[in-house]
């Protein structure tokens, strides 16, 4: 029993059916139906840590910040596992930074960052660092299209044409997007190839990463991307398909060992305009974990429309904290032995 609730609170995680999902004879979100799965094993598990803490984790993909953080606290709380409470106080002091606009936020992410060090010293420098780069790149405006007035992208081409600029200089990293039923490319993934096109242009001697496993109708999005990319006058030699990764962290994590191994030092990471900051915050905090010389990253975003100002707010902003910490190694669905993150 305990195992089947387990089962179905990982089953409605992972539905696309987000609003409508069918449970006890009515329709709910997904999320709510993650959440009263989970209650029901904490009736039988009430010592199990991964379940409070994925309910705390479902609240964040709500955007009910304090919610979530009144079950974080309570996980902190309740523990007598050093290892758990660390895990606590790491979301704690996480989502209290997200909220530091109340001056209460501000002093209560210190005192979780503060607490954090007394347990261990090297994590809390790790999530000092981690805030670090997830404000930093946050800062960082959205570069449309490609647009040549982008400081970054006068840098890459002034070293192009001084000769300093070689192939393993410099890659550009096409995320993937979910294929059409019929295996076709979405008009959002043709879009990012478009994009992908004109930089090309622009920094000839680049490779090309095209990244994405999901398969329809027997085609995977890295083999249409690879294909489209060929039909459009891009050497094929140029292109390295990634066709392993089925979600954005495993693309970002696959894409980086590829630049590792090309032992390529620079990065533009295209994608749609609300997801750039949140993907090059996945290649950079996946950076951090490895021992690997670091590369520096910088995106090109489609110019969809979907975000409207320079940078991000509200749930993209959300959604960016959210990401930092799955690749961090903190899975959003902690319940062992039904982790996925």
């Amino acid at each position: 029993m305990v195992t089947d609730n387990l089962q179905h609170a990982l089953s409605a995680y992972n539905s696309p059916n987000r609003d409508q999902y069918p449970l006890d004879g009515k329709t709910v979100s997904n999320l709510d139906a993650v959440k009263h799965f989970l209650r029901q094993a904490i009736t039988q598990l009430p010592d199990h840590f991964g379940l409070p803490l994925t309910i705390a984790n479902m609240e964040t993909f709500r955007g009910n910040i304090p919610a979530a953080l009144q079950v974080f606290q309570q996980c902190f709380r309740s523990t007598t596992d050093d290892n758990d409470k660390i895990i606590a106080l790491t979301y704690l002091a996480v989502w209290h930074h997200y909220s530091q606009a109340v001056n209460d936020d501000i002093a209560q992410r210190n005192e979780s960052i503060a607490l954090l060090k007394k347990f261990n010293e090297k994590q809390a420098r790790e999530v000092e660092n981690l805030l670090h780069s997830i404000e930093a790149i946050m800062a960082t405006p959205l570069c449309i299209n490609p647009n040549k007035n982008c400081g970054y992208f006068k840098s890459l081409r002034g070293n192009y044409v001084r000769g300093s600029y070689t192939r393993n200089n410099h890659a550009i990293v096409i995320m993937g997007y979910i294929l059409n039923e019929d295996g076709s490319m979405a008009d959002r993934l043709v879009q990012r190839l478009k994009v992908a096109i004109k930089l090309a242009r622009l920094l000839p001697d680049s490779q090309l990463i095209v990244t994405g496993g999901l398969a329809k109708k027997g085609t995977t999005e890295s083999q249409q991307m690879l294909q489209w990319l060929a039909k459009n006058g891009i050497n094929s030699d140029r292109i390295i398909e990634e066709s392993k990764a089925i979600n954005t962290i495993e693309n970002a994590r696959f894409s980086l060992d590829i630049l590792h191994d090309k032992k390529v030092s620079n990065a533009t990471i295209i994608s749609g305009s609300n997801h750039v900051h949140r993907s090059q915050i996945l290649f950079e905090i996946l950076q951090s974990k490895t021992d690997r010389p670091s590369l520096k990253f910088n995106h090109c975003a489609v110019n969809d429309g979907l975000m409207t100002t320079l940078f991000p707010t509200d749930q993209t902003k959300l959604f960016c904290y959210i990401d930092a910490l799955r690749a961090f190694g903190l899975p959003a669905f902690n319940c062992e032995p039904f982790i996925q993150v």
